[in-house]
């Protein structure tokens, strides 16, 4: 619990976020790099004829053309990201400088640190200080410029915006505020970039790398030294940095790729020769982490849910060893659980290939191969053996039951996080006012992810026809059924029942409101259809109905067809609406609302006493019956001013013939006081929790004891 503690601070640092957002910004990226250089490989015949057919003879420029534009720019890309999520973090400056405004003060001090300064004059920017090789100086630049920067903006002389308090456009004013602190910034790095210059170290960033290669060159074996390089690139992508890109120019500094050319000199005597295809192939199978056999584990742990989702997505990159999205998207960053697996995997796999090979068990590599060859083909013409890809289906094989239970272990941990955040989103949409719940979805944190994979699944859940409803009684004094409030329910696949107001939320901001509420009004009236073709007549089927339905020009025609296709009575059906709904002064709700209660549709307040309660309201437009809500009814038998305002709302419904049924009625002492109070309609788990369709029909024949009916054939067809 500690380890998992510890990341999770580390997580939440901000210098450390900041990168993890920044690289996560340019994943598309990077991406859509490793699949140029992929496509820049392939050595199919068929293949390179339609590519040559497309783009011409020099199809592999174009690939390189795009590989590059990519790869080459990626550090100014990063340098730019990370600055500016590091400012938006930054508490004592938010709202007050532009997030931009410290990116591009970062960027250029990193253009002063990596051009190369001669007497001759200033040259051109070197694409191994700008591309792939740069990515760690262009982190270390990013953080130092920003902090620098925002730290000059908090000095009253330097950050000072009184005197641009005068100007219209606040950017301008902001802009204008930050001049010095940005002169000031780049000036350090300027006079740091000359000194270094004076002192003959040219290529801050190289002589880095130098300094970090020498320390590997220091290791006599060829076989510690390779290790503990994978275990740098591999808890580099822990911390949320690119591993191979920021490593690549220390490998090409140990000259792995010139081992090949040796390598079948030595094959005979070191059939086990550790070198960069040996390594790819049998080590990194999948990329980094060995990530083929994760995604694996992945099908078989995660069929359903968001992990088995990303898992689909991230299939085709895998199979040519591209695992950003699976590295970044699960995420295995930060992620303790998966950091175990993460680093024993390929060390697992790089000694049991090694093993096999030295003893003769499989054939010896012979040629190089390329990155980007997907598993089994890899193996077999890196070996010129079926042996090679067999090797590589055993790893395979043994690095996914390494990685089962740790993804296991990631999916409880995920689904009790995912849970603790569905409570919590729940308990933001009860707090918010209902005509306020339309934010959720744009939301840039937890929430609002949590809240956008709840509007996917429910549209795919309302295509696939998974919703359903239950049925609550509403019992007179007699304890006789006198009506039934239809339901909404959605058991979602990983986080169970959602709450119906989060549901409801979510449907309204993704636009899907009005295609499930007409489900639920045509499903509520074909089942009481059902149930009078059944004998029990005389029960009103009640649904409540969103302020954005009732907005809509065609919603009471839709309605009347529901009623009409199921051979309902208009005043069968009940239309509940919130408190909220009914204050509301917008023009085609009240047209709408007029336009039922003139073709006899029953009109009922949901929720009475939970808002900002108009009575005069019910002056202008007349209702059937008010819902009391729990609020009041769950403490009436304790607090007497809860008796005295049930007391005066059912007095004041009976002066004008408005029914009331009080909810939550949960005891029998709290129905007998409500009883006292005036109420005769209850609705609660005194008498009945919501219930399935099939359950309700056992209840309603217990309670109403209805006498059966002779229905006709053509009634028979429609009730069965």
């Amino acid at each position: 619990m500690k380890i998992i503690q510890i990341t999770e601070r580390l997580g939440t640092q901000r210098h450390i976020a900041a990168v993890r957002q920044g690289v996560l910004l340019n994943v598309p990226v990077i991406v859509i790099g490793a699949f140029a250089v992929m496509l820049n490989q392939v050595s199919i015949p068929w293949y390179q004829q339609v590519t040559q057919l497309f783009f011409g003879s020099a199809w592999e420029v174009f690939w390189q053309a795009v590989a590059t534009a990519a790869r080459e720019g990626i550090s100014i890309l990063l340098v730019l990201s990370i600055s500016y999520f590091l400012a938006l973090s930054h508490k004592k400056t938010s709202g007050k400088v532009h997030p931009l405004t410290a990116a591009f003060v970062a960027f250029v001090c990193l253009l002063v640190w990596i051009q190369p300064f001669t007497k001759a004059g200033i040259q051109g920017l070197p694409f191994e200080a700008t591309g792939v090789g740069g990515i760690f100086f262009a982190v270390f630049t990013a953080l130092l410029a920003t902090e620098f920067f925002l730290w000059l903006t908090t000095v009253n002389r330097l950050g000072s915006r009184r005197l641009f308090a005068d100007v219209a456009d606040p950017i301008l004013s902001q802009a204008l505020a930050c001049i010095l602190p940005a002169a000031a910034t780049i000036l350090l790095f300027a006079l740091l970039k000359d000194t270094m210059v004076l002192a003959h170290w040219h290529g801050i960033d190289m002589n880095l790398y130098r300094s970090f290669v020498d320390l590997f060159q220091q290791i006599q074996s060829p076989v510690v030294q390779l290790t503990l390089f994978y275990l740098v690139v591999h808890l580099l992508w822990f911390l949320g940095l690119h591993g191979n890109n920021i490593m690549e120019p220390v490998l090409e500094s140990l000259q792995l790729d010139q081992m090949q050319s040796v390598f079948v000199l030595e094959a005979s005597q070191s059939a086990g020769a550790l070198t960069k295809t040996f390594l790819d192939v049998f080590g990194l199978i999948g990329g980094s982490g060995s990530t083929f056999s994760l995604l694996l584990a992945l099908f078989v742990i995660s069929r359903r849910g968001n992990m088995a989702w990303l898992a689909r997505l991230s299939t085709i990159p895998a199979i040519f060893n591209i695992n950003e999205l699976l590295l970044f998207g699960l995420p295995v960053v930060l992620n303790p659980v998966l950091l175990i697996p993460f680093l024993v995997v390929p060390i697992v796999l790089t000694c049991m290939a090694y093993l096999a090979i030295s003893h003769g068990m499989v054939a010896a590599v012979i040629q190089p191969v390329h990155w980007t060859t997907p598993p089994l083909i890899s193996g077999y013409l890196a070996t010129g053996s079926w042996t090679g890809a067999g090797l590589q289906l055993i790893g395979i094989a043994i690095g996914t039951l390494i990685y089962l239970p740790f993804v296991s272990l990631h999916e409880a941990q995920k689904n009790r996080e995912m849970t603790s955040g569905l409570r919590q989103l729940t308990d933001e949409v009860a707090a918010a006012p209902a005509l306020f719940r339309n934010h959720f979805l744009s939301r840039q944190d937890e929430a609002g992810t949590l809240a956008r994979l709840l509007a996917h699944d429910l549209k795919h859940t309302l295509a696939r026809n998974e919703l359903f409803l239950e049925y609550q009684p509403q019992v007179d004094q007699h304890n006789r059924v006198v009506g039934i409030e239809a339901l909404l329910r959605w058991s979602h696949p990983t986080y169970g029942r959602i709450p119906p107001i989060l549901m409801i939320a979510v449907a309204e901001e993704a636009g899907l409101i009005n295609a499930i509420g007409k489900w639920v009004l045509d499903t509520a009236c074909r089942q009481l259809r059902d149930w009078k073709y059944s004998g029990l007549d005389g029960i009103r089927m009640a649904v409540n109905v969103s302020a954005i339905q009732l907005q809509s020009r065609t919603f009471v025609e839709e309605l009347l067809a529901i009623l009409h296709q199921n051979e309902l009575e208009n005043g069968e059906l009940e239309i509940e609406i919130t408190e909220n709904i009914a204050l509301n002064n917008d023009a085609r709700t009240i047209c709408n609302l007029d336009a039922m209660r003139r073709h006899g549709i029953r009109v009922a307040i949901d929720d009475f006493g939970m808002g900002h309660t108009s009575l005069r309201y019910i002056k202008h437009f007349p209702v059937d019956r008010l819902k009391i809500d729990g609020i009041l009814s769950r403490d009436v038998i304790h607090d007497e001013n809860c008796q005295k305002i049930i007391a005066s709302i059912v007095a004041l419904c009976s002066t004008l013939g408005i029914e009331t049924v009080v909810e939550y009625v949960e005891t029998e002492e709290q129905r007998n006081l409500l009883l006292e109070l005036g109420c005769r309609q209850y609705q609660g788990y005194l008498y009945s929790p919501p219930l399935p369709a099939a359950e309700m029909v056992r209840y309603l024949l217990e309670q109403n004891k209805p006498q059966r009916k002779v229905v006709n054939r053509k009634q028979e067809h429609f009730g069965h």
